[in-house]
């Protein structure tokens, strides 16, 4: 087999989660959490905002209820325009963003 003029391509996807092993903590409310527990992904009751730790992903919420979103291959959610743009376009803090910048930017496309 000769060499190939395409290199292969990793892309490695880090999502950072907190995990709590210790049950004696269920008890313990997060100033982020809602009523049920679970995670206040809505800033505000209605519009779309940014997963804080997926640039590729966001939540689109409505009346207070966050429906997870994804972007389409190669886009991510751009917090300033609320839509799904080019990685080099987009503003991003997560380290899933920073790897995503960092490969595509090295992509080139064909002529």
């Amino acid at each position: 087999m000769g060499s190939s003029k395409h290199p292969h391509i990793l892309v490695i996807s880090l999502r950072m989660r907190n995990h709590d092993d210790d049950d004696d903590h269920d008890d313990q409310k997060d100033d982020d959490d809602d009523d049920d527990g679970m995670p206040n992904y809505c800033p505000k009751d209605d519009g779309m905002f940014p997963n804080p730790t997926d640039c590729a992903t966001y939540y689109n919420c409505v009346d207070g209820t966050a429906i997870a979103m994804s972007c389409a291959p190669g886009l991510l959610f751009d917090a300033d325009k609320k839509m799904c743009n080019f990685a080099d376009r987009v503003k991003c803090k997560s380290m899933y963003c920073a790897i995503h910048v960092f490969l595509t930017s090295r992509l080139r496309r064909p002529s």
